[in-house]
């Protein structure tokens, strides 16, 4: 059989763009490690390699001769839109294009249970499946604390020389120079640089208006009745709020408008760091800022101190709701999508489009994307943008008889049809592919490579797929035909996040942000001894400075903050440890 389809193919021949995604497990916040990490001496990614391809393996197709019966067995956490995994169009396809007969080893409850059971059948001797597909819950040091212990394989041997699909992938994602730096990047964050070993192949879903810090939104229709222009500085933003507040702008005699909400503890609508930025650099995600090689934070500045100030005043004033610190996803949702008749009272809000604006609403057409602040302090006016999000999860097993069978059958699921059928369903059926996008309009501004035929085809409950995905996608990439000016819901949105990623790379980043850092056994021991505590107590300190039970205008509670930032370890481990791993990777 030839080696690949002729769509597939095609699809290798023609591409040569960018990248897209949702971040989901490995995303850093607050309250975890916001810089990804190894936990011992790094090894040298030279040393290391990256889909070196010294085999004369190209991913030909099928995996397992004519003739032959090769089971694999994957273990999936149960997904309650896939009715059933045998039964199942996409189990179907892989079996015919790879010759493998697939078997399903299913994992119930969260991705937390599931990492429970998988423990207790390796503390009782039970069999695993084969392969561990994106259970999810099994942490990077458990994970590699197993394959020390000889329950997972080491993957390396087989990422240096078999990983076909995954080097394709990477590299129509990561054209040119961005490959290296990316190729770098996800082989320190898959391995265990105390062994060498890797522990679990790669993935990720990249897309730009996903690595934005969050999507900021105000409501035009309020600004068309009170005759008002957008904010571009903090001054003007709390006039406008002020309007909002005091001039009835959804015009129904009541005083129930709310100026400005979001929710504080959640990384993608966290409305105060859209303020915070207009003062300093300031990203909970990625925690580490570098001007002329020195690393710092923003917690303790003055300029931070400033932001605390002017974020009291908007909620003594009722212009930023408490809600921000309460309010759930469900309700912020409810509150920026009223029932029909009823009209809306959110004036400025942070919130993902896609999961918070509802299809049947008109949310999405009453809000528009409201540009970032302008330095108010001069160190700030900034747009933090995540760096490309590199996931783990996937783990073939010791007790898989056939380990190089099982990671080709991996690596083919990041091959281009694979990856789509995944995503969208039956070709032909759900989606089609455009062998030549040229003239097409997509829905990230580029050109579409892919339709959707059935666009709510995985919606519910459904036998079409596994509802997982374990590879390499890009919507940046895969970009789905759409109208962004056809005045529909999705055209609409994705006009709309487009704008929003325009205002970020308008606005700008820092001038050097540790996205990625290593550090040695001693320094990981060091940093983790205070990171959760800092985390918490940053978050706690800043909802205290919001909500008057601290005082940022109170010289005695600044400093008193900042000596137990100091107390915590902020200066003399958690920025030190940072800035000694920034000297390592620059040779000072």
């Amino acid at each position: 059989m030839k080696r690949m389809i002729a769509l597939c193919l095609a699809l290798l021949l023609v591409f040569g763009m960018a990248a897209c995604g949702e971040t989901t497990t490995t995303e850093n916040d607050a309250s975890t490690d916001a810089q990804q990490t190894e936990t011992a001496a790094p090894v040298d990614a030279e040393e290391m390699g990256f889909y070196l391809h010294p085999s004369d393996y190209q991913g030909e197709m099928p995996l397992v001769p004519e003739g032959e019966k090769k089971t694999i067995t994957i273990g999936v956490r149960t997904s309650a839109k896939v009715l059933d995994y045998n039964d199942n169009e996409f189990t179907k396809w892989i079996e015919e294009q790879t010759g493998i007969d697939v078997e399903f080893m299913q994992f119930s409850g969260s991705a937390s249970d599931a990492a429970t059971q998988i423990s207790l059948m390796i503390a009782s001797g039970e069999r695993l499946p084969d392969i561990l597909l994106n259970i999810g819950g099994i942490n990077k040091a458990t994970a590699k604390e197993y394959v020390r212990d000889g329950y997972f394989i080491d993957l390396r041997e087989y990422m240096d020389s078999e990983a076909y699909y995954m080097h394709e992938a990477a590299q129509l994602y990561f054209p040119g120079e961005q490959y290296d730096d990316f190729a770098d990047n996800l082989m320190f964050y898959i391995t265990d640089p105390a062994t060498g070993d890797v522990f679990s192949t790669p993935y990720g879903y990249f897309c730009e208006s996903d690595e934005l810090q969050g999507h900021i939104w105000i409501n035009g229709e309020w600004l068309d009745n009170l005759g008002l222009e957008q904010p571009k500085t903090v001054e003007e933003l709390y006039d406008v709020l002020v309007a909002f507040r005091d001039q009835d702008p959804n015009g129904n005699g009541l005083k129930d408008e709310i100026p400005m909400t979001g929710m504080a503890l959640n990384a993608r609508s966290n409305v105060l760091q859209y303020v915070i930025n207009a003062f300093i650099y300031c990203f909970d995600k990625y925690k580490y800022i570098v001007d002329d090689g020195v690393v710092s934070a923003p917690y303790h500045t003055d300029e931070y101190r400033e932001a605390m100030k002017y974020l009291r005043k908007l909620v003594d004033e009722g212009l930023l709701t408490p809600l921000t610190w309460t309010q759930s996803s469900s309700e912020l949702q409810a509150l920026l999508n009223p029932i029909e008749g009823m009209p809306h009272t959110v004036g400025v809000v942070m919130a993902p489009a896609e999961q918070r604006f509802l299809p049947d609403s008109d949310a999405m057409f009453v809000f528009e994307p409201l540009r970032l602040l302008e330095d108010a302090t001069g160190r700030g006016g900034h747009g933090p943008i995540s760096n490309a999000q590199i996931e783990y999860g996937v783990y073939i097993t010791a007790d898989c008889e056939e380990p190089l069978l099982a990671f080709r059958l991996i690596d083919f699921l990041a091959s281009p049809e694979a990856l789509l059928r995944m995503e969208h369903g039956v070709l032909g059926e759900d989606w089609e592919y455009y062998d030549d996008p040229t003239g097409t309009s997509g829905s990230y501004g580029g050109p579409a490579r892919i339709n959707l035929l059935n666009p709510t085809a995985l919606d519910t409950a459904h036998r079409k797929s596994w509802n997982n995905v374990a590879a390499f996608s890009s919507d940046q990439y895969w970009q789905v035909l759409t109208d962004v000016n056809d005045g529909s819901y999705t055209g609409t949105m994705y006009k709309k996040l487009q704008e929003q990623v325009k205002n970020y790379k308008d606005m700008g980043m820092n001038q050097e942000v540790m996205y990625m850092f290593e550090r040695t056994e001693e320094e990981d021991e060091r940093w983790n001894d205070v990171n959760s505590e800092l985390n918490t107590f940053i978050g706690t300190a800043r909802s205290n400075f919001c909500n008057g039970i601290w005082d940022p205008n109170s010289d005695s509670d600044w400093n008193d903050y900042v000596a137990t930032l100091e107390s915590l370890g902020y200066f003399d481990t958690w920025i030190d440890v940072a800035q000694s791993s920034y000297d390592r990777h620059h040779g000072k």
